[in-house]
This record gives C-alpha cells, sequence and structure tokens, in this order.
C-alpha cells in the first residue's frame, strides 16, 4: 500500500492524513483498517467496511453514517490538484442495485470523493463542495458529481453519467484533476481504467464554476481554491446502508496506491 505525495517540487512536505468517522458510533457501526487485498494477492489496503448509520442527518428522521481521509486544518495555494488511487468495491455494493423504486428516496446515494472549497462548519462566507457519487441506475452503479453551495445545499451544476458502469467486485485506477476557476475556466475531470482492460474511460470533463458563483458578486471573497480535501470518502443515508445490511451485505470500499499532485501532469487528460 502506497500514500505517496507526488510534488515536483523538491521541498515540498508530505501532508498528514487522518481518518475521520463523526460521532456517535463504534468498530461494530464502522471501521477503516489495513487489511488484506481482497483479491487475495499479497497486498495490504486500505479498508473501508460502514455497516449501520448511527448519525443524526437532521432531515425527517433519517441518519446517515461516515468514514472518510482528510488533511488536517487547510491546504494552501490549491489551486489545481491532481489524484490517482486505486478502488475495489465490495461485490455488496451489488445489493443496492435492487433498491426498489417506490420505496424512500431520500439520498440513494454514495459519496466516494469530496472537495471542499471554503469550509462551511468554519464559517467561510461563500462555501461550496463538489463530491463525487455513486448511484443505481438500470442494474449498474453510475457516477454523479455535484458542486453546491453550503450550507443550503444550492445547485450550481450537476453531472451524471448513465452510461457508463462502475466497475464492482475488481480494482480500477481513479484518476481526478481540479483546477479553481469559474463558469468559463474551472474544470474537473474523472477518469476510470478497470484493471481488467486496461481501457480509460473519461466518465467526466465538466468546464464550470469550481468555487461558489456568489465570491465573485460585490462583496463576496473573490475566487476560492480548494481548502479541504476528503479523497478516500464512504458516506451514505440509512435507505443505503440499512438495505444492503438488511440483506446481509455491508457498504465497502477497498483503496490502494494513493498520489496526488498540486499540478495536472503533462498532456493530461
Amino acid at each position: 500500500m502506497v500514500f505517496q505525495n507526488t510534488s515536483t517540487h523538491a521541498d515540498a512536505i508530505p501532508w498528514a492524513m487522518s481518518i475521520y468517522y463523526e460521532t456517535p458510533g463504534d468498530a461494530g457501526d464502522r471501521y477503516a483498517r489495513v487489511a488484506d487485498d481482497p483479491t487475495g494477492l499479497e497486498n495490504r489496503v486500505l479498508h473501508y467496511w460502514l455497516k449501520n448509520a448511527v448519525i443524526d442527518a437532521g432531515y425527517a428522521g433519517h441518519t446517515k453514517g461516515r468514514i472518510q481521509s482528510g488533511f488536517p486544518g487547510h491546504l494552501v495555494d490549491a489551486y489545481e490538484v491532481y489524484a490517482r488511487q486505486r478502488m475495489f468495491l465490495h461485490d455488496d455494493m451489488n445489493l443496492l442495485l435492487d433498491y426498489p423504486p417506490d420505496a424512500d428516496r431520500w439520498w440513494i446515494g454514495v459519496v466516494i470523493q469530496e472537495f471542499w472549497m471554503g469550509a462551511a462548519w468554519e464559517g467561510h462566507p461563500n462555501p461550496s463542495s463538489i463530491s463525487l457519487s455513486l448511484a443505481p441506475y438500470h442494474d449498474a452503479l453510475r457516477l454523479v458529481l455535484h458542486h453546491r453551495t453550503m450550507p443550503d445545499l444550492g445547485t450550481v451544476w450537476i453531472e451524471q453519467n448513465l452510461a457508463y458502469a462502475v466497475p464492482i467486485g475488481t480494482w480500477f485506477t481513479v484518476e481526478i484533476g481540479y483546477k479553481m476557476g469559474d463558469a468559463d475556466t474551472g474544470r474537473l475531470v474523472v477518469i476510470i481504467t478497470p484493471e481488467s482492460s486496461g481501457v480509460p474511460t473519461i466518465v467526466f470533463d465538466v468546464t464550470d464554476w469550481t468555487y461558489n458563483p456568489a465570491a465573485d458578486l460585490p462583496g463576496g471573497t473573490g475566487p476560492v481554491a480548494m481548502t479541504h480535501w476528503n479523497p478516500q470518502k464512504l458516506y451514505s443515508s440509512d435507505n443505503v446502508l440499512h438495505y444492503i445490511r438488511d440483506r446481509g451485505g455491508v457498504s465497502q470500499v477497498y483503496y490502494d496506491d494513493f498520489e496526488f499532485a498540486g499540478e495536472w501532469p503533462p498532456s493530461w487528460p
């Protein structure tokens, strides 16, 4: 298992990372551990296991569950970020594909990565977040990118790729690139390459706001770079987590070989 800061700057200092759960809850509800590779190879990987939604969601009596990595404090001058990591969705995630269309539809998705441009919980005047999520659609898990102002959850833009089926039960590499910018200069790219085929697919290539547009209005803060980042995240609702649990499964994701840099690779994407 490798977690590497791939900055090209010789004096770059590796960033510390932490794992956060949110209370209440214990290891019977969720955990993050270094575990054996699920394919049986001699490799150690990061394993997220999220069974029970025990955190008050603040909406209609619902609860939620969370495991996420992060960097303590604020990112500095994160105007551009590129990251790459391997991911493996456990076969239990297939259980979500049978979620009934007439059941409660609140938050039928799983956030797997999130960027914050200004933190709502710190009182930033113009915060927003961009989340990368899984959602079931037509017998497969699809990807959704959603940029929202915070804490009001107002949509800046949303992109759904309903044609691409996210691999389950096999390793794939996900690359993500972020650039701070407005409607003409902001950029967010997501590329997935299954190890089984080695063929990359550009799942998203979005040119649009990557910070809260209100920041550019009179009295706003001006452009907001990325301040917080959860590159490994498993965050979902009781509807999702308990549907999988009640059918004998647990929401689980494995991660390996995480690398990131403050600039995109040459000629990428």
